[in-house]
């Protein structure tokens, strides 16, 4: 039976009530099990369509309440969707947001099959937008328990709205060291003139309405575990039931090199950072150190800004040591291709001062005895916990001061949880732990983080240890450069070998990375829903998808 055009569709559609709609969107026929299908709910007005395994029907907004992506071209799991773009999960059933980023669930409407036709009935006004808050509970002023956060990024962020959404009703502290709300740092390397208020992932007054208790410029000086008490410079001192560590990351920078301390030699962290960034570089020389993400993404967004863009890396190519030579040549080719001079395998041995004014830099010694000019120079190379507060408390921190917890979120002090780039967590891939906590710096992935930590912080409160929630995510990353999008889903560290399909030329590629004849991990390039499909995979505790089995038939895992 062939679809109904849109004038048979509004034909059917009948006003339950003022505030309902209910409307016949599709023949049962035309949505086969394991499909999705993007439907007219109303004149341009869309919705998803997914029926599972097993043949349950159901029906949510049809784009992500992260960046809009259309959810049609996604990955379809075990009861949820999988985003195309950055990896965001919603439950089919209820629009929840289960993985990340972004902080919204979306829109579920309410479906029956009758007499071979799908009829959908929804809300007008959950119609008219692509976003759902989840419901948190509101702030109880007889519950004098308090949980304090420590760190404004996603995990904080995500945590705080956790903590509500999991039924803790006490006092909620967010102390954030910048002097904005929350905001999408990944934007920052992308777009370095942004505004902090443009990118905020909430405005004040969700903060005020939802009786959490925002502290700006709010660093943190000490934590006191056996007194349960954390010390803001400026000596406030803040006491707590229940503390979470989602204090970040601080970028690596040049100081230990001769003339390191000069003007104009920069780092990206903040809004102020990419701000002063951009607004120094416009029409001069710009030299970046470093070749993994953070360099290359400002690089690209420098290209046509700075009159010339010079890119130094220790590595031959961008992103080697993550992506492989062969993909990493192909971005090398993307850039040089746009005129940006990129020298690999090289380093940097000291920067040398302006002959009029000492104070700024005006040139880069490398390795080789070479100087680059230079007005402004950006180190993109690598990034350290920002742990030093906890150096005196009980918390346990590994060789790199990254704070170990375990699948619950939890650190060795009873009360005390971490989230985010500062952890060294658990990582369980298609079932299997691996064998040590790593610290992994995804936007995604501070999400989930602080998802877990919220959850569970609110079962410790609660004396409900069976409640505690568990650390189960996919790490996702992605990377923009001159209008292309490289996703990479797992977790690859280690890879032994590459196995290529498509066309590196063309830009149009899926890399699978190999260790002890298994994909860990997979990069893409114009090649989605892959990433995204291959997420689902290792989640949904499948088969592990085989080198052998790869090179007979590279779609074989798709048809599982």
């Amino acid at each position: 039976m062939g679809s109904m055009s849109c004038k048979e569709k509004a034909a059917t559609m009948t006003a339950g009530s003022e505030d309902f709609l209910e409307a016949v969107v599709a023949e049962s026929a035309d949505l086969a099990e394991g499909q999705m299908k993007e439907v007219e709910v109303a004149e341009n007005v869309k919705i998803l369509l997914a029926r599972s395994k097993g043949g349950t029907v159901n029906a949510i907004g049809a784009k992500c309440s992260h960046y809009g992506a259309p959810l049609v071209k996604g990955a379809l799991g075990d009861g949820r969707v999988r985003c195309p773009w950055h990896g965001a999960c919603f439950n089919l059933a209820t629009g929840d947001i289960e993985d990340f980023p972004g902080l919204d669930g979306v829109p579920s409407y309410e479906v029956r099959e009758l007499d071979g036709k799908i009829v959908v009935r929804a809300r007008r006004k959950d119609l008219q937008s692509n976003k759902r808050t989840c419901h948190m509970v509101p702030k109880d002023e007889n519950n004098k328990k308090t949980a304090v956060v420590i760190g404004g990024g996603a995990a904080g962020a995500t945590c705080v709205e956790s903590l509500r959404q999991a039924g803790f009703s006490g006092r909620i502290i967010l102390l954030c060291a910048e002097d904005c709300l929350p905001y999408d740092r990944p934007k920052l390397s992308k777009a370095l003139d942004t505004e902090a208020a443009k990118i905020a992932l909430r405005d004040g007054k969700f903060y005020q309405d939802n009786g959490i208790d925002v502290r700006l410029g709010a660093v943190v000086e000490a934590v006191n575990s056996a007194e349960k008490t954390v010390t803001i410079v400026g000596g406030e001192v803040v006491s707590f039931d229940a503390l979470v560590v989602a204090s970040g990351s601080m970028a690596r920078g040049v100081q230990n090199l001769p003339g390191g301390n000069l003007k104009n030699i920069f780092t990206l962290r903040t809004v102020k950072d990419a701000n002063q960034i951009a607004s120094i570089a416009k029409d001069k020389r710009a030299v970046i150190i470093g070749n993994s993400f953070i360099g290359m993404e400002v690089a690209a967004y420098l290209k046509g800004k700075a009159a010339s863009v010079v890119v130094v890396g220790r590595s031959s190519a961008p992103f080697e040591a993550v992506l492989g030579a062969d993909v990493a040549g192909a971005v090398l080719r993307l850039f040089t291709d746009a005129g940006i001079e990129h020298l690999g395998g090289r380093q940097v041995s000291a920067f040398e001062p302006d002959n009029v004014n000492q104070e700024q830099v005006s040139g880069v010694r490398l390795d080789d005895g070479r100087l680059l000019d230079a007005d402004i120079v950006i180190a993109g190379i690598g990034a350290t916990p920002c742990t030093a507060f906890l150096k005196n408390s009980s918390v346990e921190l590994d060789k790199n001061d990254c704070v170990i917890v375990d699948q619950n979120m939890q650190t060795n002090v009873k009360g005390i949880f971490a989230a985010g780039d500062v952890t060294a967590a658990p990582l369980s891939l298609n079932g299997e732990m691996l064998a040590a906590p790593v610290n992994i710096g995804h936007w995604q992935l501070s999400h989930f983080h602080g998802k877990v930590a919220g959850r569970s912080v609110a079962a410790f409160l609660a004396d409900q240890p069976q409640d505690l929630a568990v650390l189960d995510a996919v790490p996702f990353f992605w990377t923009m450069l001159f209008g292309k999008s490289i996703r990479y889903a797992g977790y690859g560290a280690g890879f032994e070998e590459v196995h290529l399909t498509g066309d590196l030329t063309q830009l149009q590629f899926v890399a699978y990375y190999l260790k002890g004849g298994k994909a860990v991990a997979v990069a893409s390039l114009n090649s989605d829903p892959v990433a995204a499909q291959f997420a689902e995979h290792l989640s949904g505790k499948r088969p592990p998808i085989t080198k052998e089995k790869l090179l007979q038939d590279h779609t074989y895992w798709l048809k599982l």
